[in-house]
């Protein structure tokens, strides 16, 4: 299963991807509500958190990678701050917990992130700030992680 907030973005009439800052918090609270659902689910061993700039390839590498038994939460989290309530939650019903860290350069992400419908663009310089958020403040074992899988694309 994939929970990520951007599912809760899409208009359901029109597709689009529709962005606000309203729009964004009760997506995070809709897909956080989803997560303690689904956490407690005695079949779910895992909780695997996504972590990439915009246009990175976390969506794209979930598709050949999922495996039996785990959740995904399809996000950014280039920070701390933001992994720490997700990690919490897991561990709080003894999950175990990875992350999954896509090290994409970012000319590949500004260059994929380019070629996105108009919709579903970042602005150039919030995918540079939270390339340089991540670089400053990498998942570690510290936050609560008992896996952290680097990924290497450069295409």
């Amino acid at each position: 299963m994939i929970i990520s907030p951007d599912h809760y973005l899409i208009d359901q009439e029109t597709g689009e991807y529709v962005w606000s800052p309203e729009r964004v918090k009760a997506a995070w609270n809709s897909a956080k509500k989803k997560l303690a659902r689904v956490m407690v689910d005695p079949r779910v061993r895992k909780l695997v958190l996504m972590v990439g700039v915009p246009a990175s390839g976390k969506s794209t590498w979930l598709k050949a990678n999922k495996e039996p038994g785990a959740v995904y939460f399809d996000a950014t989290f280039t920070q701390a701050w933001a992994r720490a309530p997700i990690i919490e939650a897991a561990k709080a019903v003894g999950k175990e917990v990875e992350a999954v860290v896509m090290a994409t350069p970012i000319s590949v992400c500004l260059d994929r992130n380019a070629c996105r419908t108009p919709d579903r663009q970042v602005p150039h310089d919030v995918v540079q700030k939270m390339a340089k958020g991540l670089a400053g403040d990498p998942p570690t074992k510290a936050e609560g992680f008992d896996r952290i899988r680097v990924v290497r694309t450069i295409k």
